[in-house]
């Protein structure tokens, strides 16, 4: 969220990895290019202006939930969300933008 809240929406976007589509205890992914790109699009749309951590909640390595709240520069009277998923995979956090899919 510091880089987004920078303006620097492409570093933001670049530390995010999804799930193994296969097998969710497998290496997360990165961000191919073209999710990158609808990240930081999603960003640039509403930037950062303020964010906080809401809620944590740690249950397995790769079960866990991370809400942040933001407003943005344009509205700052309307709040975002943004769920993330870390998931550890051999001793290493990787920060998963959640999609809501249960995945």
């Amino acid at each position: 969220m510091g880089y987004a809240r920078q303006g620097e929406y492409g570093k933001a976007a670049a530390m995010l990895y999804k799930p193994a589509p296969e097998d969710a205890w497998d290496e997360p992914l990165l961000l191919d290019n073209d999710e990158m790109a609808q990240v930081a699009d999603m960003l640039r749309r509403r930037p950062v202006a303020a964010y906080k951590i809401t809620d944590l909640e740690f249950r397995t390595a790769i079960d866990n939930e991370v809400k942040c709240v933001y407003s943005s520069a344009e509205s700052s009277a309307m709040a975002y969300t943004l769920t993330f998923r870390p998931m550890n995979y051999l001793g290493g956090w990787r920060l998963c933008l959640w999609n809501g899919g249960g995945e």
